[in-house]
């Protein structure tokens, strides 16, 4: 597809064109799911080594304060970034379009920063491999800013019209949930097999594929120059910190997934730990997590169509 093409990017070709963007959230969100389920992991495998149990012992890098503390400040730089990539896009003019070059061209140093974080340089446990693990995971996460953002800004420039909006974020959601399936219950069979490098090394290639193909065939229709808002960075940002109904649904939002990011963190703890089991076990309770997940989105439905949003 050409994508300086003039027509209606949502053409009769339209599930094709929904299913090529929605394949990149599920290369985004496998990604996502490992670091959180594994990578503290990966680094700080509580005791069970020391506890003398073969199946669950691995080697620790680093403490597991560290270890957190290094996956926060990968945190903090994904949100810094945020606002600054979504003003460089804006304003980013190329033949590919706004959004495309940062998909196509972020998308392999996103990977390679995403294996690296998971190889830290000493094989013992040392304050060095958690500055790796900061180092590594901030990268990565600015990369995977660099790369999404863009992508979630296409999906107004593709879709036209209201309708086919809902329709292609219909199919995002599903895709997410498929990125969720892969990135949390399939990676534990994986895990099993292959244990949690091996492991990223799949979901790398998975995520790399699904990500590319979306950045290389989906069309970006091309903004007139009198379609595009100039606002100063500053003037973008500030009046959304003084919006009162923005700042109550950014504390909302934050806080559930600050709580659900907690559980992810801590599943494969409680399965090796808690419950006694090796690192694929945590595949399945996230497996039946995601059907609990499915199986309410009707009851979520119905509640919105009885209550409304809020």
């Amino acid at each position: 597809m050409n994508p300086s093409s003039d027509a209606a990017p949502l053409s009769p070709l339209k599930a094709r064109v929904m299913l090529i963007y929605s394949l990149a959230q599920i290369g985004a969100f496998i990604l996502d799911t490992v670091l959180d389920q594994y990578t503290v992991f990966f680094y700080a495998p509580e005791e069970a080594a020391a506890a003398g149990d073969a199946a669950h012992s691995a080697a620790r890098y680093t403490p597991i304060l560290l270890a957190g503390a290094a996956l926060g400040f990968g945190r903090v730089v994904d949100a810094v970034a945020n606002p600054i990539v979504g003003y460089l896009s804006d304003r980013t003019r190329t033949r590919l379009g706004r959004r495309r070059p940062y998909i196509i061209f972020g998308t392999l140093p996103m990977i390679a920063f995403f294996v690296l974080l998971h190889r830290p340089p000493l094989h013992y446990e040392s304050a060095w491999n958690a500055l790796w693990f900061a180092a590594a995971c901030g990268c990565f996460l600015f990369l995977y800013t660099l790369v999404v953002a863009p992508y979630l800004a296409l999906l107004p420039e593709i879709a036209a019209t209201g309708d086919d909006r809902v329709k292609l974020s219909s199919w995002q959601g599903v895709a997410g949930i498929v990125g969720l399936v892969v990135g949390g219950a399939l990676s534990g069979e994986i895990v099993g097999k292959f244990d949690i490098f091996g492991m990223v090394l799949i979901m790398a290639a998975v995520s790399l594929l699904t990500i590319l193909v979306t950045g290389l065939f989906i069309a970006e229709k091309p903004l007139k120059d009198d379609k595009i808002a100039r606002v100063s960075f500053l003037g973008a940002v500030l009046p959304s910190l003084k919006n009162r109904h923005f700042l109550v649904y950014v504390f909302s939002i934050s806080s559930f997934w600050l709580g659900f990011k907690i559980l992810q963190a801590s599943m494969i703890y409680v399965c090796t730990v808690i419950l006694g089991r090796d690192k694929g076990y945590v595949g399945s309770v996230m497996g039946g997590l995601l059907a609990v997940l499915l199986l309410s989105i009707p009851f979520v439905f119905f509640l919105y169509g009885r209550f409304g949003k809020k």
